[in-house]
This record gives structure tokens, sequence and C-alpha cells, in this order.
């Protein structure tokens, strides 16, 4: 169910892409299999939570615990596998975190910049309007040779003050593979703008022009999916944390490489707090160990958002990201601290 809800957002967006645009199927299928890292890093450590609090639930309503306790065994000891499936959760998240999902990104933004230039040399007919990327409106004369195009206008769909309005001789449509953007370079043209003063009507005339496509709309591919630095390598995203002299851009980049390197280690803390919040007496329900795992699950995300925001607002604090994972690991620590003592 966790997994049906996360991803039913990008489930949705890939199906609308497919109708409304024409999407191949093959391409959808390959942009949600991309997209599919990011809800799994979410799901591994919710997924052993679950998985341990289900298991001693089992065992408590099948009397094991009990029989464990009565043979003079500690709950240290009955804990240990529950902690190495934690540890194990860990390595896994981390190879998700650290070397899958920047790679399926850096997939999907390649596959998301080859279906946007399709698109936009399959649907700019010429000598009519086009209303497919983001809130412009496109038309071209006529094509030429070399993926050229011959006497273009742009503007944007809806005319505010100062809203421009660009005329072109030529125009280009070309992947700029260093940014994941598809170009609209445009060439020897004006802009006109309104001035403030609706008497005076501005023009600039410009050799080379770039505008970037998007598809917009309904059908969007949501390019705030991925953002570039997402895509890079962990090795990347510390080479680049060296070299990089803006303290805000820095700061994005501390920001991503503790993202990977703290998130595996929820698992554990989800593996020790699941231990003690499942023990429950045979006799009682057993409504109320889950009822506690979804709100440590809760919890969990509160404060990490919390985390993030202040992190953001200290400009480079990010090390304040693993406080969540070690304050619920504590938790489940001292909760198996006091019912091994029998409290």
């Amino acid at each position: 169910m966790t997994s049906f809800v996360l991803l039913m957002g990008k489930i949705y967006n890939l199906i609308n892409l497919m109708v409304e645009r024409h999407m191949a199927l093959t391409e959808g299928a390959l942009m949600f299999i991309f997209l599919l890292p990011q809800s799994i890093t979410v799901m591994l450590p919710i997924g052993v939570l679950g998985a341990v609090m289900i298991t001693v639930i089992r065992q408590c309503v099948d009397s094991e615990v009990i029989a464990l306790r009565a043979a003079g065994q500690s709950l240290w000891r009955y804990s240990l596998p529950l902690v190495f499936f934690g540890v194990a959760g860990v390595a896994l998240t981390a190879v998700m975190t650290v070397w899958v999902q920047p790679a399926a990104n850096a997939s999907f933004l390649d596959l998301q910049v080859k279906i946007i230039r399709q698109h936009a040399e399959d649907t700019i007919i010429p000598g009519e309007l086009n209303f497919d990327f983001g809130k412009k409106v496109i038309r071209i004369g006529k094509r030429l040779e070399n993926n050229q195009v011959h006497s273009v206008f742009l503007a944007d769909q809806e005319v505010r003050p100062g809203s421009p309005f660009v005329v072109a001789d030529r125009g280009t449509i070309f992947v700029d593979q260093k940014k994941h953007q598809v170009v609209f370079r445009l060439e020897d043209g004006w802009m006109y703008t309104e001035d403030p003063d609706p008497a005076i009507f501005n023009a600039a005339q410009f050799e080379t022009l770039d505008y970037v496509l998007a598809i917009g709309g309904r059908g969007t591919i949501d390019t705030r999916e991925v953002e570039e630095r997402w895509t890079w390598s962990t090795p990347e995203v510390i080479a680049r944390m060296r070299e990089e002299a803006n303290p805000q851009e820095r700061g994005k980049l501390e920001m991503e490489l503790a993202n990977r390197l703290v998130t595996p280690w929820t698992a554990l803390a989800f593996a020790l707090a699941g231990l003690p919040m499942a023990l429950h007496n045979p006799r009682s329900g057993r409504i109320g160990g889950m009822v506690r795992g979804v709100a440590v699950v809760l919890a969990y995300y509160i404060l990490w958002i919390a985390c993030r925001d202040y992190s953001i607002s200290a400009h480079g604090a990010s090390a304040i990201l693993i406080l969540p994972s070690f304050l619920i690991g504590i938790m489940g620590l001292g909760r198996t601290w006091r019912l091994n003592l029998g409290g």
C-alpha cells in the first residue's frame, strides 16, 4: 500500500503523457523504471520496520518470546537477528542512494530530453500555432535543411505588461547534453516588449537567442522530478563540493551528499525501534503495536523535515540530518533496555 501511494502520482503523470502527448508505451515504462529508485529509498526503511514488527508481533502471539524469556534468554540476544536485518537494510538502501539512484536520475533526464526534442520536431508544424511547450505559443514558416526552421514567432500565451514577442529569421532545435535541456536557438531576430508607458513599444535586435523547451499543460514532464545535481555520481558530488566557491551552492551539494549517506541509517534506526514497539502480551490486541509503528514513521519524517529546513537556513549544517535516525535508534535501545529489565 505504501509503495502504491508513493508511486501513484508518477503513474498518473506518465499515463497523461502517453494519452495527451502520444508518448510510446516503452518510453513511459522506461521513465517509470528510472523514477522507481526515488520511491524505493523511502520504502526500504519502512519495509524494514514493517518486517521487524510483523515478525515480533507474530512471535508474541505464539508465545515464543515468553518461552525465550522463561528459558533465561535476554532481549538483547533475541534482537541480534533483527539488528542484522536492519544492517542489511542499511547496506541495500546505501546501494540505492549512493549508486543506483544517481544513475537512474541521469537516465531519466536523458530520456526526457529525447522525448521533448522528438515532440518538438513532430508537433511544430509550419503555418500552425503550437501551444505544447510551457506557456508559449510558437509558429514557424517552413522547415529548412539541417533541422533548421524559417520565420519563427514566439510569444507568451497570456499577454501581460512586459510580455516579450520574438520573431526570428531562423531557428534550430538542439540538445544541450551538459545541462540536459532541449534548446530552441533563434537567430537574426527581434524581441518586442511593451513599455510601462503604453505609448512606447521597446524593440531589441539579437543575433542569437536560446529558449529552453519543456512540455507544459496536461501531461507535463515535470523537470522538478529530477534536479541536475541528483544525476551526479557520489564521487562527482564530493569533487564539485570541494571546488564550489559559492556558499549557497556548496550548501546544496552538502545537503545532497548528506541525504545519500544519512538516509540508509534510517533502516537500522527503524529496526531498533520496531522490536520494543511490537512486543506485547499475547492476550492483548496487535493493533497498538502497528499504530505505534506508524507514529514512529510520522515522527521521523516530521523531524527530518525540521532538520532539513534548519540545515537550509543555517547554510551548511547538513550533518544535522542524522539526528532523526539517531533519536529513533536511541529511543528503541532505551525501551529495549527497560523491557529487558522487566520494566
